[in-house]
């Protein structure tokens, strides 16, 4: 049988697994460019 709660759940973890890498690639890119202004 299919869940909608599990396929759901799913979703949410993937679109959130996206927004943490792209707002940790975001953070390490402005920690590089910081670094090389010093």
């Amino acid at each position: 049988m299919f869940s909608t709660a599990k396929y759901m759940a799913t979703i949410v973890m993937t679109i959130t697994t996206k927004e943490i890498c792209r707002f940790t690639d975001e953070s390490l890119l402005h920690l590089s460019q910081d670094s090389l202004k010093h």
